[in-house]
C-alpha cells in the first residue's frame, strides 16, 4: 500500500532527533560522538538519494486502519500526479487512489496480510490525478521495530504497458474464437442469401461496429445482385429504399480493389452522402470482395464500438470475412451452373434417345430391305458372284452389324442393357463365332483356325455377349488380314478365368492408332483402308461388364493380337 514515511531510515531519524536537541543536551554529547552521527546522517542521505532514483517506488506505511502514509518516493507525482505531501498529509488518502472495482479486495488482503504477518505481492489499479487508470503491483512487508511498533515497507512497480499487452492477447485470443464461431456458423448455411447475411453480421460482431453490410454484384458487374444488412432494423432498411448503386467510396472499393480506411467517411472527397433515413455514420472500413478473375462486390463496416476509428487488426478481420463471401458468391455460380450443365445434358440423353429410337426403327427397316435384296441377287448369282454383288452383301452386313452396336452402346450408357447368365461351353462359344463368321472370311480368302488344348471347358456366363465379342473381334481380324492368311482364335481356361484370343496377321496397329483403339469418339484408320467401328469400343464394355476386361497387343507389320479374359463363372443374378 503506498504510504510515505520522509525518514524511513533509523540512523536517519536517531540523527535528526540528536540535531534537534543539541542544545538542550549540548554539554552531554562528545566531538567523537556527534562525528559518528555525522558520517551515519551521510551514508542514510546516499541511501535515500539512491532509493528515490530507483526504477520503483518505494514507499513506508503505518499498520493504521485506515493506514497513513509515512514516507513515498517522490517518482510517485510523475506516475500519478499526485505529490508527496498529498500522500503524507491525508490519512487514508490510498484508500481514495485506489480503483473502485479494486477496493474492497485490496483492503481486505491488506489487513489479512498485517494480521497474518505475511509478505504481500498484489496487482490492482490506482486511479492517477487526471483520471487515467494505473496498474501497479504492490511488494510489501510488515517491519516490527524496537518499541513494538510495526509499519508496512514495500515497493510500487508500474505494470500499466504489460496489462495493456496482456489485455491486447486476451482481445486477441477472444477474437479467435469468435472467428472459429463465426466460421461454423457460416459453414452451416447452404443458400447464397444465408451465407452472405451471416458473414455480414458475424463480422460485425466480430470486428465491434454498429453496421455491416454486403453488396454483390451480378456476374456482368453493372449491378447489385445481393444486398444484405446487419444493425439496421427491417423498420429502419424499409425507410432507407433502395440499395446502393456502386457510387462514391463503395464504388472506389471496386476500382482501387483494396481496403480503405476512414476516421470520417462524410469529410472524404468520394463520399456522396447518405439517401434520407440513414443512420448517421463517421468511422468507415471497406474491402472488396475479390473473386479469381474479378471483384464481386464489398463489404463495409461503419461506426466502431467506443466511437473510435477502425484498426489495422479490423482490416484484417474483414479481409478474411471478405474471402469468405467471395467463396460462398463462387461456389453459388459453380452450383447454378452445374444446374444448368446437368439440364443441357438430360435435354441431350432425351435427344439422343429419341435418335436412337428412329434409327432402330427407321434404318433397321430400311437396312434389313437392302441386306434381303443383296441375299437375294447373291443366291441367284451361282457359285461364283460378281465381285459387286459380294461387296453389297457385305455392305449390308456390317451396316447392320454397326447399328446393332450403336443400340447396345446406348444401352450400355444408359445402364440399360442386362446381363443372362447360363451354363455353357468355352469351346463352342468359339466355335459358334467363328461359324458366324465364315461367310465373310471365305469371300476374303482369310482361314480361321481354332486351337482349345483344354480338356475341362465348362463354363457360367452370359453366351450371347460373349459371342457377340468374339464376332466384333473376329469381323476385324478378317476385314484387315490379306488374302490367304489366317486368323487364329485360342480359347483356353483355368480354375477361375477363361480366356479368348483372337490373333491376324494383318498390318497392325500404330502407336497413336493404339491409343484411340477403344475410344467410341475416335476412328483408328488402318493402312488397308476403313476402321474399326464401334465394335471394339462395345466389346471392351461388354467385357468390363461381365467382369473382365480387352487388351491388345500390336505393332506395325506384325499383326494384332487381342485378348479376352473374363471370369469363368459368373453368379447368376
Amino acid at each position: 500500500m503506498a504510504m510515505i514515511l520522509r525518514c524511513p531510515f533509523p540512523s536517519l531519524d536517531r540523527t535528526h532527533h540528536l540535531l534537534s536537541t543539541k542544545n538542550k543536551r549540548v554539554k552531554h554529547v562528545t566531538h567523537r560522538e556527534i562525528h559518528n552521527e555525522t558520517a551515519m546522517t551521510n551514508r542514510a542521505v546516499s541511501f535515500q538519494a539512491l532509493v528515490e532514483q530507483a526504477p520503483v517506488i518505494c514507499y513506508v506505511a503505518t499498520a493504521d486502519d485506515p493506514a497513513r502514509t509515512i514516507y513515498i518516493a517522490p517518482k510517485v507525482e510523475s506516475l500519478l500526479g499526485y505529490s508527496c505531501d498529498d500522500w503524507t498529509s491525508k490519512p487514508g488518502f490510498f484508500d481514495r487512489c485506489l480503483h473502485p472495482d479494486d477496493r474492497d479486495r485490496v483492503l481486505t488482503t491488506v489487513r489479512g496480510h498485517l494480521l497474518e504477518g505475511e509478505s504481500l505481492d498484489l496487482e490492482y489499479r490506482l486511479l492517477a490525478k487526471n483520471g487515467e487508470v494505473v496498474w501497479v503491483r504492490d511488494i510489501s512487508t510488515l517491519q516490527t521495530h524496537e518499541d513494538g511498533s510495526t509499519s508496512i515497507h514495500g515497493v510500487l512497480l508500474d505494470i500499466s504497458a504489460q496489462k495493456r499487452t496482456e489485455a491486447a492477447l486476451q482481445n486477441r485470443d477472444a477474437v479467435l474464437e469468435r472467428l472459429i464461431e463465426a466460421s461454423t456458423r457460416i459453414n452451416k448455411e447452404r443458400t447464397l442469401k444465408g451465407v452472405l447475411h451471416e458473414v455480414a453480421e458475424s463480422a460485425r460482431q466480430v470486428i465491434g461496429c454498429r453496421f455491416a453490410a454486403l453488396g454483390i454484384l451480378d456476374p456482368i458487374g453493372e449491378s447489385l445482385e445481393q444486398f444484405v444488412v446487419s444493425g439496421v432494423s427491417p423498420h429502419r432498411a424499409a425507410q432507407i429504399g433502395a440499395s446502393p448503386t456502386g457510387k462514391g467510396i463503395l464504388g472506389l472499393l471496386i476500382k482501387k480493389k483494396r481496403p480503405i480506411r476512414i476516421d470520417n467517411v462524410m469529410e472524404h472527397h468520394d463520399a456522396v452522402g447518405f439517401p434520407p433515413h440513414h443512420p448517421p455514420m463517421k468511422s468507415f472500413l471497406g474491402v472488396p470482395v475479390l473473386g479469381q478473375d474479378r471483384p464481386y462486390g464489398n463489404l463495409y463496416f461503419t461506426e466502431k464500438d467506443g466511437g473510435g476509428n477502425f484498426t489495422e487488426e479490423d482490416e484484417a478481420v474483414a479481409v478474411m470475412f471478405a474471402a469468405n463471401a467471395a467463396v460462398a458468391v463462387q461456389n453459388a455460380r459453380l452450383d447454378e451452373e452445374a444446374v444448368q450443365l446437368l439440364s443441357d445434358l438430360q435435354t441431350m440423353q432425351r435427344t439422343r434417345d429419341r435418335f436412337y429410337a428412329m434409327v432402330n426403327h427407321e434404318l433397321r427397316n430400311a437396312l434389313t430391305a437392302v441386306h434381303g435384296w443383296s441375299e437375294l441377287l447373291l443366291r441367284k448369282a451361282g457359285p461364283k458372284p460378281p465381285r459387286p454383288v459380294l461387296e453389297t452383301v457385305e455392305s449390308a452386313d456390317y451396316a447392320l452389324q454397326l447399328l446393332h452396336d450403336l443400340l447396345d452402346l446406348s444401352r450400355l450408357e444408359a445402364e440399360m442393357l442386362s446381363v443372362e447368365v447360363e451354363a455353357t461351353d468355352v469351346r463352342a462359344l468359339a466355335a459358334n463365332a467363328v461359324k458366324q463368321i465364315e461367310p465373310t472370311a471365305h469371300a476374303e480368302g482369310v482361314h480361321v483356325v481354332i486351337q482349345c488344348d483344354n480338356d475341362d471347358t465348362n463354363c457360367t456366363t452370359d453366351e450371347k455377349r460373349v459371342r457377340q465379342i468374339l464376332v466384333n473381334l473376329l469381323s476385324n481380324a478378317v476385314r484387315h488380314s490379306p488374302h490367304d492368311s489366317t486368323v487364329t482364335v485360342r480359347a483356353s481356361t483355368s480354375e477361375t478365368e477363361m480366356t479368348f484370343e483372337v490373333i491376324d496377321e494383318g498390318e497392325g496397329i500404330g502407336p497413336e492408332e493404339m491409343a484411340i483403339i477403344f475410344d467410341a469418339y475416335e476412328r483408328a484408320s488402318t493402312s488397308a483402308g476403313g476402321g474399326t467401328g464401334l465394335g471394339l469400343t462395345l466389346s471392351r464394355r461388354l467385357a468390363r461388364i461381365l467382369g473382365g476386361d480387352l487388351y491388345v497387343r500390336s505393332q506395325l507389320g506384325q499383326g494384332a493380337h487381342f485378348t479376352l479374359r473374363i471370369p469363368r463363372h459368373m453368379e447368376r443374378g
